[in-house]
């Protein structure tokens, strides 16, 4: 009678570890949909002061303070996001560090030379410092990105909703490239975390057996190793930019070809006027 192999133990996810700390990240989502509210009410009075000064209605003072009331306002919401940006990530990455120090220090011998120092040393600063990287700057731009595409999209619908289908019909193509591109990034971030782990396998053992090293005359050698990790290193790294530099060209093109449409519709429509 065959036995069902045992699954491997999966490690808990990002979001589980960043539970103890949902009041900072509350505090982020509202910082950042507060700032990006105000964002999206700028085109809404710079439509009203283009209608008001045709219809020659325009007051300037009360323009200008609006314009200023919303700029005190984004700067306000963005100078607090950034404090709690700030708190959120430091905060999350030094309990991380000083959780994971603890139970290293817990474990015996077999399990470091097992584990190896190298991959230890990997999760202490690289691996830490991705999740801190993710709370200070990929959380709050996942969030603001999400809210902006909902809101712009409500709002161009509820000013004409022809013309928003040109702009909304080309997010789809932008989800399939971006989609497409993460997985591929995410097999190459996955290569990089073993990359890195070879480069301080090798940086390690050159400090640890210098000594040796230079008993043996074996510079060169370990000169060779450190450039052969270090270039698979560089090599991956260089991968991935590779695929973000063919998104961010594809996200413009897409949004040229949007305001492309609109501009045609507009044209061909003659004067537009909202709601028309």
């Amino acid at each position: 009678m065959s036995k069902t192999p045992p699954r491997r133990p999966q490690g808990p996810s990002l979001l589980g570890l960043l539970k103890p700390y949902r009041k900072l990240i509350l505090v982020l989502v509202i910082m950042t949909i507060l700032g990006n509210s105000l964002n999206l009410v700028v085109p809404k009075l710079m439509s009203t002061a283009i209608d008001s000064f045709n219809q020659q209605q325009l007051v300037l003072r009360t323009l200008v303070i609006e314009f200023f009331a919303v700029a005190a306002g984004i700067f306000v919401f963005a100078y607090f996001q950034a404090i709690a940006q700030t708190f959120a990530s430091e905060r999350v990455a030094r309990d991380m560090r000083t959780q994971l120090i603890a139970k290293i220090s817990n474990q015996d011998h077999a399990f470091v030379q097992e584990t190896t120092p190298a991959k230890l040393l990997t999760n202490l600063t690289s691996d830490i410092d991705a999740v801190k990287m993710f709370v200070s700057m990929a959380f709050a731009s996942i969030v603001s990105s999400l809210f902006l595409i909902v809101g712009a999209s409500i709002l161009l619908l509820s000013i004409d909703w022809l013309l928003a289908l040109g702009v909304v019909a080309v997010m789809p193509i932008i989800s399939v490239t971006f989609s497409i591109v993460m997985g591929k990034v995410r097999k190459l971030f996955m290569k990089a975390q073993a990359a890195i782990d070879w480069l301080n396998k090798v940086i390690n053992e050159s400090v640890l057996g210098a000594a040796l090293i230079r008993l043996m005359n074996s510079q060169q050698i370990e000169f060779e190793k450190f450039v052969a990790a270090n270039t698979e290193a560089r090599t991956i790294s260089l991968s991935i930019l590779r695929l973000f530099a063919t998104l961010i060209p594809v996200i413009i093109f897409c949004s040229n070809l949007a305001t492309l449409m609109t501009g045609t519709a507009t044209s061909s429509t003659g004067a537009w006027e909202p709601g028309s």
